[in-house]
């Protein structure tokens, strides 16, 4: 008998409501039980979309590392892991995807238990879309804490208003970080819409994510990321614009990231060509960066969850 799997916490409806205010919308907005082993696990609503799924209190931690990562640098042939997902205090990490996996084992010192990206069970508990999809939804590359980008906003802005009438209405998808520091603003000035699935923090960041993506019939981009894959696999094709971006490093132990941009933008000529769904080949793309073959049933991933936990000490008489 297959396993049932819970709702969304958050609707549609709710969702677009939210979009009434961005500036609230983009404000931190912690979880109410927030992780006390590894506070990033909350991150993008990550952790407690796992916990949703297997069915675990939502004031249970994961005494694990969730990676939010889909893609780990290839560094003198090896896969390499981030300096700051390697704890010692913390001995076990829920690999993300294959790249993920073979990264950690390459580190050694961890117990690595391959699950895919948290993402993928948020995908799994989405209800059937209630109305047809339309128009685009824009993603512009985002900078983040140590990385700072650089765009022809201009010419994107033509880019996108020369797109044929299929794909219009177009609204751009706005990143928390980049919000705050004012790059869509020539995106508001021309009449764009600008939406948003909220902070980093906010539990609720990858079901507004998801949603977003589904009431559009095209997604847009400057470049690949997870938001592309999870558009394969919710059937909806993503066309890449020829834009070129710059990227800046501002934190030399971050450096390894240049790696992990240049793998990205090898991948940029598979979603140049436009498509009415995608291709076989990018979703096999999609199912790979996302680990899909690594997703568990609720039952397995309760288990999973179940077995991290400390155990009590024995008591002897």
């Amino acid at each position: 008998m297959p396993e049932t799997t819970p709702g969304p916490p958050i609707s549609l409806a709710q969702t677009w409501a939210d979009q009434a205010d961005l500036e609230e919308l983009f404000q931190p907005r912690r979880p109410a039980h927030p992780d006390r082993v590894y506070p990033p696990n909350d991150n993008y609503g990550f952790g407690p979309c796992l916990r949703r799924f297997a069915g675990i209190a939502p004031e249970e931690s994961i005494h694990a590392i969730v990676p939010h990562g889909h893609n780990y640098p290839l560094i003198d042939g090896r896969r390499q892991a981030p300096e700051q997902e390697r704890l010692d205090a913390i001995p076990t990490v829920l690999a993300s995807s294959d790249a993920c996996l073979e990264a950690f084992r390459n580190a050694g010192g961890k117990r690595v238990i391959p699950i895919g990206l948290a993402s993928l069970y948020a995908i799994h508990c989405l209800e059937p879309a209630a109305q047809p999809p339309a128009g685009s939804l824009f993603f512009r590359c985002h900078s983040t804490g140590v990385t700072q980008l650089k765009l022809d906003d201009d010419q994107l802005i033509r880019n996108l208003r020369g797109l044929p009438d299929r794909f219009h209405p177009i609204r751009i998808c706005a990143y928390w970080r980049d919000w705050d520091l004012g790059e869509y603003e020539p995106f508001l000035a021309e009449g764009f819409q600008v939406v948003g699935a909220g902070s980093h923090c906010d539990p609720l960041f990858i079901w507004r994510h998801l949603h977003l993506l589904r009431s559009h019939r095209y997604v847009l981009s400057t470049g690949v990321s997870s938001h592309v894959f999870h558009a394969c696999l919710l059937g909806i094709p993503t066309l890449i614009l020829p834009m070129p971006v710059q990227r800046v490093i501002r934190h030399q132990s971050f450096a390894w990231k240049v790696q992990t941009y240049q793998e990205m933008h090898a991948l940029r000529s598979h979603f140049q060509v436009e498509r009415s769904e995608p291709s076989r080949d990018q979703r096999a793309l999609a199912e790979l960066f996302l680990g899909s073959s690594h997703q568990r049933s609720p039952s397995e991933l309760k288990q999973i969850l179940n077995s991290l936990r400390p155990q009590a000490p024995s008591r002897t008489l």
